[in-house]
């Protein structure tokens, strides 16, 4: 198990000591860090070496850092400072974000499924508020990796906040046609047009309905295990597509739940619309929606045509 570039205790800048190490992703290392002030911080750590070209901005940016310092929102991890570090002879680019006291999606789910679509409502409204925000930008802002990994739950306020984070992926509207590493990309959350990189604030809506299955269900929608072909994207990719090809069958509500709300399913279903074009068109209209302020008519979700 790696343990991370940068020892304990390490000092960042003069102001952030390395407290522990979390994990390391495609992009970068994470580690917990405590500032001068005495607050705690999470500290992104990325080796210029490593960073595939497509990483940067035409300045030579960080996308992920250009990304972050444009956000400010209660639904969105916060942005605290970037800056450079040589360790050990090599150069590194470190992004300071605000430490979020809870646990991701993942963990809470995993721990005990939801069993009300009140804190279903809660978490979903919560992304859509985030998404919202990055997509009415100036410079439109698609997250490209809405999955429960990349939510946190924020449990430090009366009632839970769900935060997203992992902006690795995420880029600037009018250049998601660019080519640029998907490697590590969950590919269920993923929307289909995705696969033929045509990227839209529809496909983060996608993979917001694509989280409410997850959330009710167990599973993202047309759900296939394609971890062992990782290496090879394309056959991955191919998987899924195919089952997309079938048609998907809601399953019942699950008894577990206390709360029962069939309108919701009636939003699930046009959230996961094949075509863009039949989703909700804005995380807006997504959010009215999900509160019963527009209705939604009873749709059966399209199977993909094949290409």
């Amino acid at each position: 198990m790696s343990k991370g570039v940068l020892p304990k205790s390490f000092l960042i800048n003069e102001k952030y000591q390395i407290l522990l190490f979390i994990k390391t992703s495609t992009n970068a290392e994470t580690y917990r860090v405590k500032g001068s002030d005495g607050k705690l911080y999470v500290l992104k750590l990325f080796s210029y070496l490593k960073l595939h070209r497509s990483a940067f901005d035409e300045s030579g940016e960080i996308i992920e850092i250009s990304i972050l310092k444009k956000t400010n929102h209660s639904n969105i991890v916060k942005y605290i400072e970037d800056g450079e570090i040589v360790f050990d002879g090599k150069k590194y680019a470190f992004l300071i974000l605000g430490f979020v006291p809870g646990e991701t999606l993942t963990e809470r789910i995993t721990r005990e499924p939801l069993s009300s679509f009140y804190d279903l409502k809660l978490i979903i409204n919560g992304v859509l508020e985030g998404l919202r925000h990055l997509h009415t930008l100036p410079d439109t802002i698609i997250h490209n990796e809405i999955t429960p990994q990349n939510i946190m739950i924020d449990l430090s306020g009366n009632s839970i906040t769900p935060k997203i984070i992992d902006f690795g992926y995420a880029r600037a509207f009018h250049k998601t046609s660019k080519n640029w590493s998907k490697e590590g990309l969950n590919l269920n959350f993923v929307a289909s047009e995705c696969f033929n990189n045509f990227y839209s604030p529809q496909s983060d809506l996608y993979s917001v309905g694509a989280l409410m299955h997850h959330l009710i269900f167990g599973l993202p929608p047309w759900f296939r295990d394609v971890s062992k072909f990782q290496a090879d994207r394309i056959k991955a990719e191919e998987i899924i597509t195919i089952e997309r090809e079938k048609p998907l069958q809601i399953q019942e509500i699950p008894e577990r739940f206390i709360d029962v709300d069939n309108e919701l399913i009636k939003v699930l279903k046009k959230a996961l619309q094949q075509d863009p074009e039949d989703r909700f068109q804005s995380a807006e209209e997504f959010i009215k929606a999900l509160n019963g302020e527009i209705e939604v008519e009873e749709i059966e979700i399209k199977k993909k045509v094949k290409s």
